[in-house]
């Protein structure tokens, strides 16, 4: 069965990316298929300012 998303435009918002860079076990398989199919160009990604200030806030702590 082929993903919905493929093609599509898809909103990032700040869990992922911090998800991401904290490497969360409980999360990884999400995480890495997420961003390896944004790698592979299978479909394009949104985000603004907001969640990229709020990781850089996050891991200066």
């Amino acid at each position: 069965m082929t993903s919905p998303v493929i093609g599509q435009t898809l909103g990032l918002d700040t869990a992922l990316l911090i998800d991401l860079i904290l490497n969360n076990t409980n999360y990884l398989d999400v995480t890495d298929n997420f961003f390896e199919a944004i790698f592979c160009s299978e479909f394009n990604f949104v985000t603004s300012v907001a969640p990229l200030v709020k990781c850089i806030i996050y891991l200066d702590e």
